[in-house]
């Protein structure tokens, strides 16, 4: 499998844990403090979703990092948007990291934030995977061979399985 059709293997994946995110969260009123017009049906069942999403989106930023954004680089690709890219990830970290500190009692927020930021990090996510799948992977597809797409495939998933490889 090349490059490509791992991160967009990834992304499926991606999206349908975060509509399953989103599905608990659900609009309406609960008098609970949350962001007007939103209610959670399980916060155990979010908290849950959450353990499980963030990690797989740490992997994902991490071989686009390191294999595709380096990758585009190395090939004389220094536009605007890998700027805007990197400035992304680097909002998401920063999402992940706080959600995280929760998850794991490190911190502690009232619901409402908890719902406000996953709901933010749902949006940001899904525009940044859209971003690259029709302005950076058509790049891709035309920069870099498909040696080179299968070789930094290997890599990928070398970074996702290190025991297998």
């Amino acid at each position: 499998m090349d490059l490509l059709d791992r991160l967009m293997e990834d992304h499926d994946q991606l999206r349908r844990a975060l509509d399953r995110l989103s599905a608990e969260i659900c609009q309406g009123r609960d008098g609970s403090g949350l962001p007007a017009g939103w209610k959670v049906r399980s916060e155990e069942e979010l908290v849950r979703a959450l353990r499980l999403l963030l990690p797989a989106l740490l992997a994902h930023e991490e071989i686009e990092e390191k294999l595709l954004y380096a990758s585009l680089a190395e090939a004389g690709q220094e536009e605007e948007m890998f700027r805007i890219l990197g400035a992304d990830h680097h909002a998401l970290e920063t999402m992940i990291q706080s959600l995280t500190s929760i998850l794991t009692g490190e911190r502690d927020k009232p619901l409402a934030w908890l719902v406000a930021t996953t709901l933010r990090l749902v949006e940001m996510t899904t525009e940044h995977m859209r971003r690259e799948e029709y302005e950076i992977f058509p790049m891709v597809r035309t920069t870099l061979t498909r040696r080179q797409l299968k070789e930094l495939g290997r890599r990928a998933e070398s970074i996702l399985h290190p025991a297998a490889h």
